[in-house]
């Protein structure tokens, strides 16, 4: 009996100070106790509930849901979560989380509520907002993709024309004449080679086929005979040991292995460039390093190096338009994975991205 009567003080006790609504209900769905914290919820006294019907104060289409909950708790169900909405005296309507669990040695339902209102009216305002620059972003991806496309063409006859007047006219002209032509020339192929690019990045999220198995050594070797000429004309030695098959988009992985590739050709240090691919395989993904002994990235650019129209380096010979690289991180976030660089200045770096293998597929 004394144990009986401690057990009810710490029960009250623990109705009076908790700041979450906490109610006794029968069976029946009718309400048989609560805390003070329902007051502020329906705005009167918290006995005006007693002996009353939840269902009374719900919204019509939950009526139903909750008698299935107590029916269910008759049946001999212990714990349930579910959701309604109840009903003010303003006409509004607030979200309750329920988390109820049936006493069979007292027939009666313990629940403690929580009110979710504002967090779902953030969660829809957040949820609208996505929504909004998801069509937004869609919007200037199309458009981004026409003036790609309109340029194309008015570029390559640019590039046509300065090519013939080079071919024609460059003996003729002074050194200082001849370097106008040579920059005008260099200009137009990056231009060619960015909007080339672009078009590649906006095509990463269309409408993409299903993903397949793609054996990722075959591939490697078809970029490699791909990149043949940069390779024999860098000297450039690219190794790589047994690769997984892995499930994605073959052209994707494709276009990220031969940026990777190309880059390390590119941006080579005082020794020809020697590249190395490994990957380590787990149950549900693949990471793949590609290594090399470039002139390496500073750690303050390590960061924004996958951002778009970040160039690293600056002019010459080794001046690409900053997309590369993230086309790489776009591709590899379609596909799921994540992908990251550790570098030295002077000494290399090491690109690492993950892919799904194709156990996580058939998973």
């Amino acid at each position: 009996m004394t144990a009986r009567i401690e057990a009810r003080g710490s029960l009250d006790g623990f109705f009076s100070l908790s700041p979450t609504l906490i109610c006794i209900l029968d069976t029946d769905g009718r309400f048989l106790r609560v805390n003070g914290e329902w007051e502020r919820l329906i705005g009167a006294p918290s006995t005006q509930l007693h002996d009353r019907q939840l269902c009374e104060y719900l919204h019509p289409g939950d009526q139903e849901l909750v008698q299935r909950v107590f029916a269910t708790h008759r049946n001999g169900e212990d714990s349930l979560t579910f959701e309604t909405r109840w009903r003010c005296p303003d006409l509004t309507h607030r979200w309750l989380s329920w988390n109820t669990a049936y006493f069979p040695e007292e027939d009666v339902v313990y629940a403690m509520v929580q009110d979710r209102t504002e967090a779902r009216v953030s969660l829809r305002v957040a949820t609208r907002k996505v929504r909004v620059l998801r069509r937004v972003n869609a919007q200037l991806e199309r458009f981004a993709i026409l003036i790609a496309h309109e340029l194309q063409d008015p570029l390559r006859s640019m590039t046509r024309q300065i090519q013939l007047v080079a071919a024609r006219r460059e003996p003729c002209l002074d050194p200082e004449g001849q370097e106008f032509l040579r920059l005008a020339v260099d200009g137009a192929g990056q231009m060619e080679r960015l909007i080339r690019d672009l078009l590649t990045y906006s095509r990463i999220t269309k409408n993409a086929p299903q993903t397949e198995a793609v054996d990722c050594a075959a591939l490697v070797a078809e970029v490699a005979a791909g990149l043949w000429p940069s390779i024999l004309d860098s000297r450039a030695v690219l190794s790589y040991g047994p690769l997984p098959t892995v499930r994605g988009y073959p052209w994707q992985l494709k276009v990220l292995f031969q940026n990777l590739i190309s880059n390390a050709i590119k941006f080579q240090g005082d020794a020809p460039p020697c590249i190395d691919i490994s990957a380590t395989v787990a149950s549900c993904q693949s990471t793949f390093c590609i290594r090399d002994n470039g002139i390496g990235i500073a750690e303050e650019d390590l960061r924004r190096c996958f951002q778009m129209f970040q160039r690293l380096h600056g002019g010459g010979h080794r001046a690409g338009n900053g997309v590369g690289l993230a086309i790489c991180k776009r591709i590899v976030e379609r596909h799921g994975g994540c992908i990251w660089v550790d570098s030295l200045p002077g000494r290399g770096s090491s690109f690492y991205f993950t892919v799904p293998t194709r156990a996580a597929i058939a998973a």
